[in-house]
């Protein structure tokens, strides 16, 4: 182009009294904003980015490379997608251990509030939720590494049997499982391995034999993975101990508004809301 045109340009946009300005990229924003609230005693600007306060936000899933916190991403803004191997909005074709149609990511009216919930499509291996800690029921299932445990309650003591018209009951030997809850690997057959008892009131697991009491031959286990532990008002619950690979739990339905890390079959999601 010659100067002349270009000059003739410049002339010409002079012209308008709308000038528009070209695109700034988020994180140059970030680094203007930031530069502003260190230099020269200058008030940080608190002025609210802007955001939609009359529709609900979008929903960003990131269908996780293998061992990567990256890959494709997904931006949501219909109100409900299946997630399946071969049925669905997101399919993972490749993957034997998702079902058909695994798991769906709905966005509901809560209270007069828009949420997003992940729920689990009664899919064979389960959906699991990466967590910090979780409260276990009976029958929980909780991931370490490569390796399924579900959790089982000490049962409550049976009635009295000595009641108006009860039969006396027989002889029976105690059962330890009786007495303690107990953690139960579930094996990939579906069968379950020997109970380990809690007997204390916290537990650690991991592969560390020196400072695990629940040992777990895994390399997919850190040294010390996660902590069993049960509170003052004997409810047990889960607590990771920066374990490389997480402590995932199997849900059934559970609000992911704040953002949430899930597993169908072997492949991993991330999920949040906004862009």
């Amino acid at each position: 182009m010659s100067e002349g045109s270009s000059a003739a340009d410049a002339d010409e946009e002079k012209r308008w009294t709308t000038r528009l300005e070209a695109v700034v990229s988020p994180a140059v924003i970030a680094a203007q904003l930031a530069a502003q609230s260190a230099g020269g005693g200058a008030p940080a600007d608190d002025t609210v980015p802007f955001r939609p306060v009359h529709r609900p936000p979008i929903g960003v899933l990131v269908v996780a490379d293998d061992g990567s916190a990256d890959g494709e991403v997904i931006r949501f803004r219909q109100d409900s997608y299946v997630i399946g191997r071969t049925d669905g909005d997101v399919r993972i074709p490749h993957d034997g251990m998702m079902s058909a149609r695994h798991a769906r990511l709905s966005r509901e009216t809560d209270r007069g509030r828009a949420r997003w919930f992940l729920t689990d499509l009664e899919s064979r291996n389960g959906t699991f939720v990466r967590v910090n800690a979780a409260a276990l029921q009976h029958g929980s299932v909780v991931l370490f590494g490569s390796r399924r445990y579900r959790f089982r309650d000490a049962p409550p003591p049976a009635a009295d049997p000595g009641g108006d018209g009860a039969a006396t009951v027989g002889f029976r030997a105690v059962n330890p499982t009786d007495l303690f809850p107990s953690v139960v690997e579930v094996r990939p057959d579906g069968s379950e391995g020997p109970p380990f008892l809690l007997q204390e009131d916290a537990v650690t697991v991991g592969r560390d034999p020196k400072r695990c009491a629940l040992v777990l031959d895994d390399p997919m286990v850190s040294p010390v993975h996660a902590r069993l532990s049960r509170d003052a008002k004997g409810v047990w619950q889960v607590e990771n101990q920066g374990a490389l690979n997480g402590t995932w739990v199997k849900i059934t339905r559970v609000p992911v508004g704040r953002g949430v890390q899930f597993l169908l079959g072997e492949q991993r999601f991330h999920f949040r809301v906004g862009g």
